[in-house]
């Protein structure tokens, strides 16, 4: 299923919050609880097995973009706009990676950014992946959900390009990351449309 990663992940971020609970009422130490968190992700790594022979077949690109999405939903990361704020723009930040947070006396919702920042969300339209850091948050939910990443960076970032799902490349340096000036900064980036992240997440 194509959403097993994100399952899994609000499952696992879940226990950790009940655990943490737990320690801070007493019903259990930290050693208790630290064994009850391995024998939940013990249990939702079998769970992740069983669909061992999908996850085999499974188009490589497809699992990045749906640990990612994972990621964003749980908590672990998010992706703001170009100026490092939520997304405004024909956009829910709840599902770029943002918690709702107070709304002001004039009526104005806050948001709280969560987790590592993979990206930048460019209008409607295009998303910006930080090719470094999106990498490393997509293969940690790999591992924690025993769902691991069967290609390595170089040749995944080959693959998203073969699949057309990059918006724009180097050609004439033969890369599939653009250079782009986010947020002040220079950037080496991976150009994605944002619908493969939105229909990920639906």
């Amino acid at each position: 299923h194509r959403r097993t990663p994100e399952i899994l992940a609000h499952l696992y971020s879940g226990v950790r919050m009940f655990a943490r609970y737990c320690v801070h009422i007493g019903a259990l130490d930290q050693g208790e609880a630290k064994a009850l968190l391995g024998r939940c992700l013990d249990a939702l790594r079998a769970a992740g097995e069983e669909q061992a022979d999908h996850q085999e077949t499974e188009e490589p690109t497809t699992r990045l973009i749906n640990l990612l999405v994972g990621a964003l939903r749980t908590g672990r990361a998010h992706i703001s706009d170009t100026h490092g704020r939520e997304p405004k723009i024909d956009a829910d930040p709840v599902a770029w990676g943002y918690l709702a947070g107070a709304i002001t006396p004039r009526g104005k919702q806050m948001y709280i950014e969560r987790g590592q920042r993979i990206g930048w969300l460019d209008g409607p339209d295009d998303v910006y992946l930080d090719s470094t850091v999106a990498w490393a948050v997509a293969l940690q939910m790999g591992r924690e959900l025993n769902q691991p990443l069967l290609l390595n960076k170089t040749t995944m970032w080959r693959r998203l390009h073969q699949m057309g799902l990059l918006q724009s490349v180097e050609e004439g340096r033969g890369r599939p990351t653009v250079r782009r000036r986010i947020d002040g900064t220079e950037r080496t980036v991976l150009h994605l449309p944002a619908s493969a992240f939105t229909a990920a997440i639906e």
